[in-house]
């Protein structure tokens, strides 16, 4: 629904009268509910129709722009920071006594 605004509020002047009907028309019909979304061919042909009038997505990875992480971080990297003996605070440790969960 988002190309097709775009389409029609930023692109309207680019597409032929017959084109910005039937893109009014989907969108009507997607506003309307009486259809919930694009078919396939629709969707392509909107995509295309935008893409041809502004930059498209581009996979900054792929491009060799950024490079890639080659680990995504994870619990574990974060736990392994912390000081393993690292004291616990006294309001902590008294929680945790009225729980019963302190080992000694």
């Amino acid at each position: 629904m988002g190309m097709l605004r775009t389409l029609l509020n930023e692109h309207h002047e680019e597409l032929t009268l017959d084109e910005v009907e039937v893109f009014a028309s989907m969108q009507f019909n997607l506003n309307s509910k009486r259809q919930t979304q694009l078919t396939d061919e629709q969707r392509a042909w909107v995509r295309s129709k935008l893409e041809a009038q502004e930059p498209g997505y581009e996979n900054l990875v792929s491009s060799g722009e950024v490079k890639s992480v080659s680990k995504v971080p994870t619990i574990e990297m974060f736990e392994a920071r912390k000081s393993p003996e690292a004291p616990a605070s006294a309001s902590k440790r008294r929680r945790l006594e009225l729980r019963g969960t302190l080992i000694s």
